[in-house]
């Protein structure tokens, strides 16, 4: 109904006006509507189309020919008009190409984005696994060999580096950007096409991965020169207990630089004075420790993740270019 009207009225301004002024007035789908509605004046109509768009075509935007290849395809003019389009196209297609692999890196550093923003947020996780390993190394005698002080302290530290915990935190994060970023991926093919054109095996494809524990460094020789001690200090004339020494929040005050004996604590006589600076750099280590595995861990992580997204953007670049 609209097309009729919108013919009838574009006939009668023909009328009145002349055709080549219609011509020149009328946006690309009306010249293509009136074109294809009307037969007999196909051949004065022509050369007019084609000199009204053939003596703009190297100020026409990439997109409003790709308009006038779209609206003229069905009529004898097409051949002509996509010759146009396919020049301009072999023109621009390395300048597309460019703009979609700048895409593909902004995926890539999103991505690291994230995994800097995940590991600012695992700081109460962490914590709690510093307090844990802690509380067990602290809660019995040490062995004396060396061998056997490392196996005890990597021992406690596995046990309280959860990789369930890990993964439980890691997923949803990792989850929502892969779904995000082939939410970006669509709209960028749809926005380069001009119409909905998202098709074909441009996304992010469904994949696992595994986390794997990293190990904890073990501070041996502070631990050994605490075994040297055990028997020799009274940790009640210190006034407190060794296994009493972490509470909750410690592990975070530890991450933060804080002591873990305070400094009138160390200072309240000879046994702390002897104690405090070993037990301080014990705690400091075991935090710097665990906080870097997990974070090995993490990085782990997002090399898998960076992987199959870099493996993914091939398919995506060849969409971009079948689709410009």
């Amino acid at each position: 109904m609209l097309l009729t009207v919108f013919l009838l009225f574009s006939w009668g301004a023909s009328a009145e006006e002349g055709l080549a002024d219609s011509v020149a007035r009328w946006t690309v789908a009306q010249s293509a509507a009136y074109y294809l509605a009307h037969e007999s004046q196909r051949n004065e109509l022509r050369p007019l189309i084609m000199r009204r768009y053939m003596a703009c075509q190297d100020t026409m935007s990439y997109g409003q020919l790709r308009s006038l290849r779209r609206v003229f395809w069905n009529t004898d003019l097409r051949d002509s008009v996509n010759a146009m389009y396919l020049a301009r196209r072999e023109e621009l297609l390395p300048q597309i190409l460019a703009e979609a692999q700048r895409h593909c890196e902004a995926e890539l550093d999103s991505l690291e984005m994230l995994k800097t923003r995940c590991k600012q947020l695992m700081d109460n996780m962490i914590g709690k696994s510093i307090e844990g390993a802690f509380k067990g190394l602290m809660g019995g005698f040490l062995p004396d060999g060396r061998e056997d002080v490392e196996n005890l302290y990597g021992g406690h530290c596995e046990a309280n580096i959860l990789v369930k915990d890990i993964k439980a935190f890691l997923s949803p994060h990792i989850s929502r950007f892969v779904s995000r970023a082939n939410v970006a991926r669509k709209r960028y093919i749809n926005r380069i096409a001009g119409y909905y054109a998202a098709s074909g095996n441009y996304q992010v494809p469904p994949f696992g991965y595994v986390i794997k524990r990293m190990p904890v460094d073990c501070p041996t020789d502070d631990l050994m020169q605490l075994v040297s001690l055990q028997g020799r200090v009274d940790w009640l004339h210190i006034g407190i207990t060794p296994s009493a020494l972490v509470v909750q929040g410690t592990g975070v005050s530890l991450l933060r630089g804080k002591p873990l004996l305070t400094e009138s604590q160390a200072n309240r006589n000879n046994d702390s004075r002897k104690l405090a600076p070993i037990v301080n750099r014990i705690a400091a280590a075991t935090a710097t420790n665990i906080r870097e595995s997990v974070y090995q861990t993490v990085d782990a992580v997002f090399a898998t993740v960076a992987q199959k997204i870099k493996d993914s953007q091939q398919a995506f670049r060849e969409v971009v270019a079948s689709k410009y």
